[in-house]
């Protein structure tokens, strides 16, 4: 008799007793296997994550996730339906916080038929949600159905920056009703640095008249080395109205908005 180790895509090492005659060769009836005998391909998948802003300690940026290549069936199963999420962003030395945050910071929006339409999907605030610290559960609730059949995004809004500038590789990981899971990675950059808005009125009429509307033209432009958002405060000598520039998603040179 003799024993052969076959290693099958990385997942488990699987023992086979052979047994031989004079005349042929056969596979035994026996078979041990040292590890969880799965014959799985191993796939390392991609998601996109934005950061706004992407400054480190930024005690409430808002990270936006969407999923290239997880797709899990357009028939809803308990093999398709996903039941939780985990966001790691544990990175050995270094972490994001989702102290403070709770299922209302939490937005979910899945295509569930492939056709490109994504529909919101609530966090349960029971069950196996529990978020805090560096990794975070959501459970989704279900109802709509969880099936993924194009992309999914994640929108996580609240959460505290890692404390240093860097280079990070935070992951999800979706778990279906039977326990089956799968991840995806994403690159995430910190940033040190501010941003800053500077106002400037670029048209206001020269003349008008008590108690009629006018129209005043500004530019915002963020001079700062990052984005970010900051609020601006237009003020007369009649009232005060209070305005805030729009958030950023991409570094400003020279915008109007």
């Amino acid at each position: 008799m003799k024993r052969r180790n076959f290693i099958l895509g990385g997942v488990g090492l699987a023992t086979l007793s052979l047994g031989a005659t004079a005349t042929n060769a056969s596979l035994a009836d026996t078979v041990s296997s040292v590890a969880n005998f799965q014959a799985v391909e191993n796939i390392k998948r991609d998601a996109s994550l934005s950061a706004n802003p992407s400054t480190s300690s930024f005690p409430s940026s808002k990270h936006t996730w969407t999923t290239n290549d997880i797709t899990t069936g357009t028939a809803a199963t308990d093999d398709t339906e996903v039941d939780t999420i985990e966001a790691n962003y544990d990175f050995d030395g270094d972490a994001a916080s989702f102290d403070g945050l709770g299922p209302a910071d939490i937005t979910v929006n899945i295509d569930r038929n492939g056709d490109g339409t994504r529909k919101e999907v609530s966090v349960n605030s029971t069950g196996a949600t529990d978020i805090g610290g560096a990794v975070a559960t959501f459970e989704l609730s279900g109802n709509p159905n969880t099936n993924i059949a194009g992309d999914m995004e994640l929108i996580i809004d609240g959460i505290e920056n890692p404390s240093t500038s860097d280079s990070f590789r935070p992951s999800l990981t979706l778990t279906n009703y039977n326990g089956d899971s799968i991840s995806t990675e994403a690159d995430l950059t910190i940033v040190e640095g501010e941003s800053f808005f500077s106002t400037t009125i670029t048209n206001v009429p020269s003349s008008f008249t008590v108690k009629n509307d006018i129209q005043v033209d500004y530019e915002i432009e963020n001079t700062g080395d990052t984005n970010g958002r900051q609020r601006i405060d237009s003020l007369s000598t009649e009232h005060k109205r209070n305005r805030s520039s729009r958030p950023q998603s991409t570094d400003i040179d020279d915008r109007k908005l």
